[in-house]
């Protein structure tokens, strides 16, 4: 640790009057605020390190690879704040990700347009665990509106993520608006979705979990509302599902220790 405590003494003063070895100081104060964590599970400091390593990045000239790197640290502090559960702290980190990856995606949509919808729905989840519900709604809508930009690219590696934000809709009008409706339209969009990314036998055994997951917050939807037969219909397709992902799982086990 004495090693990479002179490694930072000596990069900040260099960095004083060379810019060029602000990048250099950032990853010190990452490497030092790591071992604090890993080693020691010295929090404070681990928060001190961290914060510096950022204040280093935000001082450096922006290229594409520092911006990636300075997008690790502010996970890190997420991360550390959401498991401490200082949540004003964890939006501020989120916001500036989400920040950080619009700027990215202005150059290379394609690239970093999954990393905006994913930035937004997290902070639609954090927004949830804050009990502010209309903030939460608008996230999770503009990732879906972002998502609906590049889904259809490539519908099996995109849209099992827009069946989950669809998910996290329907769970938010379900268990905090109380508008049952508005969670069946989602809950519904993100069953047809996933049933039919199912379509495809190739890769169906990707898909029939999470469509067992949607399934099952339908039934349980309907049960609560009293709509019985279409409770336990969902509900008996959403149990055979998941047995047979279950087998799946087997078989790719087998198929693995066959290989060996």
């Amino acid at each position: 640790m004495k090693n990479a405590g002179r490694l930072v003494a000596m990069y900040a003063r260099l960095s004083a009057e060379r810019p060029s070895c602000l990048p250099r100081l950032a990853q010190s104060r990452l490497d030092l605020a790591r071992m604090f964590r890993d080693r020691w599970g010295d929090g404070r400091r681990t928060e001190r390190m961290l914060l510096g390593a950022l204040e280093a990045y935000d001082r450096c000239a922006g290229s594409e690879r520092t911006s990636i790197t300075r997008i690790g640290v502010l996970k890190e502090l997420d991360a550390l704040y959401s498991r401490t559960g200082r949540l004003e702290r964890c939006e501020r980190m989120r916001l500036r990700i989400l920040e950080a990856y619009r700027a990215l995606a202005r150059r290379y949509w394609l690239i970093y347009a999954e990393d905006v919808s994913v930035a937004q729905w997290r902070l639609g989840n954090l927004y949830v665990d804050m009990e502010r519900f209309g903030e939460a709604e608008r996230m999770y809508s503009a990732a879906l509106e972002t998502r609906a930009e590049f889904d259809g690219e490539d519908e099996h590696r995109y849209r099992p993520g827009t069946a989950q934000c669809l998910r996290s809709l329907g769970r938010l009008y379900e268990f905090c608006l109380h508008d049952y409706s508005a969670a069946e339209t989602y809950y519904r969009k993100s069953v047809e979705m996933l049933r039919a990314l199912c379509a495809d036998r190739h890769e169906r055994c990707n898909h029939i979990r999470p469509l067992s997951v949607s399934l099952r917050s339908l039934a349980e939807l309907y049960e609560k509302i009293g709509k019985t037969v279409a409770a336990d219909g969902n509900r008996a397709e959403a149990d055979r599902l998941r047995r047979e992902a279950e087998d799946e799982g087997w078989k790719l086990a087998g198929a693995g220790a066959g290989s060996g």
